[in-house]
């Protein structure tokens, strides 16, 4: 599973500068509501990190 912020770049009404939620929306917002939700920092790593690093072949 991968989470996704969906800002594209032709957009330009999703950067903050014009009020949009900017590439930082997930860190701001949605990995705090998953800690509120319960989700163990080991399940925010995995989706955030560990996921996309597997996804994209990065090293560790």
């Amino acid at each position: 599973m991968l989470l996704d912020a969906d800002v594209a770049v032709e957009e330009l009404m999703e950067f903050k500068k014009y009020g949009g939620p900017e590439y930082a929306h997930i860190l701001r917002t949605i990995v705090p509501y998953m800690r509120m939700l319960g989700f163990s920092e080991e399940q925010i790593n995995t989706l955030i990190l560990k996921n996309p690093r597997k996804l994209l072949s990065l090293p560790n």
